[in-house]
């Protein structure tokens, strides 16, 4: 196989649809590429929801979405492609940037797209908004400027930026590790290594079940709980809001006015 296989989305165009009231003009996008000795895979989103999921036994990877946008010929511009570069798979999203980006009224172009892997695939994510959910796949890197977070049943290291938006993370195989956040509730549950987040900016942060040992860096604003801990649990600095913990089996190292 050459080193790129590129496997083109499917472009269906549509007729503009007023069935949604946020999407005038809508038209599907695909894409498919098979797995075979595919190591990782890469997906790069841009505007829309985005949903990866992990499938047992998948021979392919499979993207399928809808395009939205004010009108049919801005619809047109998005595209979905698939392509193989060496061992890594990478799915694509194409938002061309145009001139309704400056002092634009209507409906944001967006993809809504959805991905299916084979099972503990390692996965490498870059999305820029709207909805994230992550589900049954390998170790997990991840780079969101806004919107919801949930990552679930991740078989491997789980590694977040986020710009803003609440993060769920539950049932992860190794350790997890949010380098920034800027803003919005954190929860994380069920982790068999160890939690560190280094820069929270503010909202409450909730950590529960891990295996391994806590740490918080730094914490802007916000309450944090931490339950149910087989290591350490230590807080370096933390701005506003109460820290409360309880069944931690090692050593606790928080700001002493900060304790409860």
């Amino acid at each position: 196989m050459n080193r790129f296989a590129l496997a083109l989305a499917v472009l269906v165009p549509a007729a503009p649809s007023t069935a949604f009231a946020d999407c005038p003009a809508s038209a599907p996008r695909q894409a498919k590429l098979a797995a075979s000795d595919v190591a990782r895979v890469r997906v790069v989103a841009r505007a829309g929801s985005l949903r990866i999921t992990g499938r047992p036994g998948a021979a392919a990877i499979e993207a399928r979405g809808t395009a939205c946008a004010n009108d049919a010929k801005l619809v047109e511009a998005i595209a979905l492609r698939a392509e193989r570069v060496g061992d890594e798979a990478r799915i694509t999203v194409e938002v061309p940037d145009g001139g309704w980006t400056i002092g634009w009224s209507g409906t944001s172009p967006r993809l809504d797209l959805e991905v299916d892997v084979p099972a503990n695939l390692p996965l490498e994510v870059e999305d820029t908004s709207g909805e994230v959910e992550i589900a049954d796949t390998g170790a997990l890197r991840l780079d969101d400027n806004s919107g919801e977070l949930r990552l679930r049943r991740i078989g491997g290291d789980v590694e977040v930026r986020d710009g803003s938006g609440g993060i769920e993370i539950e049932d992860v195989k190794g350790s997890v590790r949010i380098t920034e956040d800027g803003s919005g509730e954190i929860r994380i549950a069920g982790v068999e290594g160890d939690v560190v987040i280094r820069d929270d900016g503010s909202g409450g942060i909730d950590v529960s079940r891990v295996k391994g040992s806590v740490r918080i860096d730094e914490d802007g604003s916000g309450s944090i709980r931490v339950r149910d801990v087989g290591g350490d649990f230590e807080v370096g600095r933390d701005g506003s809001g109460g820290i409360d913990h309880e069944g931690v089996k090692g050593a606790v190292r928080v700001p002493e006015r900060r304790r409860r």
